[in-house]
């Protein structure tokens, strides 16, 4: 061991005199025969930081890093190497390795956590920043900066990952925090013209608009709702809905009467479904629409339930007291009469259009209860409007 002795009294007595050249030189050749000696090291890196010679200074203080035996002392020294790294010698990948150490010492290291934070942005590796950013959410953070988190994990995915599916489960958390996020807003409305996710995407709007009372934007997710399903009672409730929107809260009675054709199209059967068509016929003046609309259903349903014969007696009545083409009216009063020969309603209906000679059920009274319309007036097609209150 006499050469090492000999070599740092040397050292010392070089660096005391302030040749820290042949200084620098000595410890190193103590360092060749004792790598772990940490006097020597300690030395060199002041020497080092005297003469701003960073390379080598970096090159020291990973030895000593290497070496440290003590958690506390390695992570000072591993911050220290993560800044010269990043800051001086443009060595990121090195940077980022270093500051990883920090977080396995010390994972609430904060000054550690935002240096990674910000080389793996600015390396662009999005797989570890998004690693990084969930292993942050295991920390129990308070609620404002898991939102923030959560969104800035939806930029990455819908971004740079192109996972927007993984984009949505983050979203749908910032907005269970914090529904009026403007950027999970934006991001989901982006996604509405996407085919793959608009439905989960409107799904996720639909409570926004509605809180907001956004009927416009509520109506584009109820359509964009409806091209996602198939069971006839959930396409039937959101074309009901959207008819309901267009005539309560716009009062777009166009829009509202072409949705509820929709309805009946979507349940011929249900009562209610020809009479919101009637209603806004009456009011907008459409009952040729109304016509169309029936006979083009009545023309490939031919069974002789009650609910279809009473779309067929709706219809001779239409085109008889409505729109006075008798002609029209006569082919549904023969089917009504046809599917009910003893029905003395059907029989006094087919009376008022047939005139005289050939009309079914020719002189037959109409039935007790009974009004016979008289010419001029036509019976009540369309039931009271009903008053609705409220948010859609």
């Amino acid at each position: 061991m006499a050469w090492p002795r000999l070599d740092r009294f040397v050292a010392e007595a070089s660096r005391k005199g302030g040749d820290l050249e042949q200084a620098a030189e000595f410890y190193r050749r103590v360092l060749d025969r004792v790598p772990d000696d940490d006097v020597s090291l300690a030395a060199l890196e002041q020497i080092y930081r005297d003469e701003g010679d960073t390379a080598l200074l970096y090159e020291v203080l990973t030895r000593r890093a290497e070496l440290a035996k003590d958690p506390t002392v390695e992570r000072g020294l591993r911050l220290q190497l993560g800044a010269l790294g990043e800051k001086q010698l443009g060595r990121l990948e090195d940077a980022i390795a270093s500051y990883e150490r920090v977080v396995e010492l010390s994972p609430r290291e904060r000054e550690a956590s935002e240096a990674l934070d910000r080389l793996y942005t600015q390396t662009e590796r999005w797989s570890d920043l998004a690693r990084f950013l969930g292993q942050m959410l295991e920390r129990g953070l308070p609620e404002r900066e898991v939102v923030a988190i959560r969104f800035r994990l939806a930029n990455i995915e819908h971004d740079r990952q192109h996972d927007r599916e993984r984009a949505l489960e983050h979203l749908r958390v910032v907005l269970n925090g914090d529904p009026d996020h403007p950027g999970a807003i934006a991001m989901l409305e982006s996604m509405l013209d996407d085919l793959a996710v608009q439905g989960a995407a409107a799904e996720l709007l639909e409570p926004v608009y509605a809180g907001r009372a956004d009927w416009p934007s509520l109506i584009k997710i109820g359509e964009i709702r409806l091209l996602q399903v198939e069971e006839p009672s959930e396409r039937l409730a959101w074309t009901k809905r959207i008819a309901r929107l267009y005539e309560e809260q716009l009062e777009d009675f166009e829009s509202a009467m072409r949705w509820y054709g929709r309805v009946f199209q979507e349940a011929p059967s249900e009562r209610l479904s020809a009479e919101q068509l009637l209603r806004l016929a009456d009011k907008l003046d459409r009952w040729q629409d109304v016509a169309g609309l029936f006979a083009t259903y009545l023309e490939g349903e031919l069974s002789e339930t009650p609910a279809v014969l009473e779309v067929v007696r709706r219809s001779a009545e239409i085109f008889d007291l409505r729109l006075n083409n008798r002609e029209e009216a006569r082919k549904y009063y023969r089917r009504l009469f046809d599917a009910r020969p003893d029905d003395d309603a059907a029989r006094g209906a087919g009376d008022r259009s047939y005139g005289s000679g050939g009309r079914p059920g020719a002189g037959a009274p109409a039935a007790r209860g009974q009004p016979v319309a008289r010419p001029g007036r036509a019976p009540d097609l369309h039931p009271e409007p009903r008053r609705h209150a409220g948010r859609a």
